[in-house]
């Protein structure tokens, strides 16, 4: 009993996993009796939803006290950048509308790939500056102005007039001839009986009272923010009320619940597209799972996973600029005084003031670079994981100690040479490239004032682009700069 209550726990708590997934975990199809276990451990933190599908069954959300820790730590990591964007000091505002733009950009680049539209960024930021002249971009411009309509209005009341704003937005039509569908989208099951799989929408006499129910639950659940935006976004796909635009629609429809929540800066600028571009085959996957259990626990997992990677790059990113700006305000020689009233901390104690900076007209002669002999190291299998290694482009990089201002000149050539790096991770190689030495990924968060999870993907794709190569020592990490010929 306790083995059976231990893997309830660990196919739950641990791992929100599917009866499939059970099944492949243990090796075996006999589990009936476990699976039973299991559902009835979800069963006492499962919430009813008012939600039903076309069968008159009512879904259902899991609050274990692990998940529902995921839920609540979510909405205070945005809500934490929310407030640090909002802060942002006036040094970095210039910066802060980088920000702004670049994710901007990224939203347009995911509409682009889920719609199967090929563009480059000389035409992305034509819409971002509304010079796009190519009628083939228009559907990615009408979504462009639909998010700054949501940034402007982020309050706006979810109801049948915010649906038909956004979709004439969409259609770029000034009024609507008609509203819901009224046919079967193509490649509808004809009677909607299969597995009771409605992969292409609801019978359309569904659809009205659906969407009220949809509705309703929006302005009046209590759930948590994250889970109600999600599970938002798993009905209107379900239901797909319109003929065209359902999937741009059901994201909008996340960012304004989002954006109700004390996070209207930001909810409509987070490219939460992700989840019909590049999450899409496990979104569409993990929903089919939904319609067959009615727990729509396992979408709000796998899109809070994906939503909380793009709020972490969006904190990353918030992190440089404030970073940029101190070492900008230090280098322009601001005042004590001034430096502490714009930044809250005193001069000296900066990572910047520890350092000695040399100006530009009292910089030394560069030295000669140093010939370093190219050793090659044999490891087994065991001890490395393989990172498909890319050869690194051939950067000048002297091994003595130099001045501050040599290394932010080996940065700038670094980021010139290979664009693949982020600024982050050039800064640290050049200061962390001795070879025969180990780095480690807490020193890479230490020295950069990054989360673990930054610094252990930017040590990676340091090892991926063949700056460092990566050892396992005693069930850790380490990585060792690759010697340039």
């Amino acid at each position: 009993m306790a083995h059976e209550n231990a893997l309830s726990i660990r196919f739950t708590e641990e791992n929100y996993a599917t009866r499939q997934e059970v099944a492949k975990a243990l090796n075996t199809s006999l589990i009936d009796p476990l699976w039973q276990n299991i559902l009835k451990y979800r069963a006492q933190y499962a919430k009813i939803l008012p939600l039903m599908d076309v069968s008159k069954r009512n879904y259902s959300v899991t609050y274990t006290p692990n998940i529902n820790a995921k839920y609540q730590n979510f909405q205070t990591k945005i809500v934490n950048a929310m407030i640090k964007y909002s802060k942002i000091s006036q040094q970095a505002k210039l910066e802060q509308d980088r920000v702004h733009d670049d994710n901007m950009k990224k939203i347009i680049g995911l509409v682009a790939k889920s719609k199967n539209i090929l563009i480059n960024d000389v035409a992305i930021n034509n819409i971002i500056n509304e010079r796009n002249r190519n009628s083939d971009y228009e559907e990615l411009v009408r979504y462009y102005h639909a998010i700054k309509s949501l940034e402007n209005n982020p309050s706006i009341a979810i109801d049948d007039d915010f649906f038909a704003d956004y979709l004439i937005e969409l259609t770029g039509q000034y009024e609507l001839t008609s509203y819901y569908r009224t046919h079967d989208l193509e490649g509808a099951k004809t009677k909607f009986v299969v597995n009771r799989e409605y992969l292409k929408g609801v019978p359309t006499q569904e659809i009205e009272k659906m969407m009220a129910a949809l509705i309703d639950f929006i302005e009046n659940s209590s759930a948590p923010t994250p889970v109600k935006a999600i599970v938002a976004f798993y009905y209107f796909n379900y239901i797909k009320p319109f003929d065209k635009f359902n999937e741009e629609l059901s994201i909008i429809l996340l960012k304004a619940i989002i954006a109700r929540s004390d996070c209207e800066v930001i909810a409509p600028i987070l490219p939460f597209e992700i989840l019909i571009a590049e999450n899409k085959t496990l979104i569409d996957e993990v929903s089919l799972e939904v319609q067959r259990t009615r727990d729509v626990t396992y979408l709000v997992i796998a899109a809070l996973n994906a939503m909380d990677h793009v709020v972490s790059e969006f904190l990353d990113e918030i992190v440089n600029v404030e970073n940029m700006a101190l070492k900008d305000a230090y280098l322009r020689g601001m005042s004590d005084e001034e430096f502490k009233k714009e930044f809250n901390i005193d001069k000296n104690e900066t990572q910047f003031g520890k350092m000695p900076f040399v100006r530009h007209e009292e910089a030394e002669t560069p030295r000669e670079e140093k010939a370093v002999e190219k050793k090659i190291v044999k490891q087994s299998q065991k001890e490395t994981l393989e990172l498909n290694e890319t050869p690194s482009p051939k950067v000048t990089m002297p091994l003595h100690r130099l001045s501050e201002e040599e290394y932010e000149q080996m940065e700038i050539d670094l980021l010139e040479s290979d664009p693949l790096l982020r600024p982050q991770q050039a800064h640290f190689y050049v200061r962390h490239r001795t070879v025969g030495k180990y780095y480690t990924i807490q020193q890479f968060k230490k020295a950069e004032g990054c989360v673990y999870e930054t610094a252990r993907t930017s040590m990676d794709n340091l090892a991926k682009r063949g700056y460092y190569r990566r050892e396992n020592l005693k069930n850790k990490f380490v990585y060792t700069p690759v010697a340039k010929e």
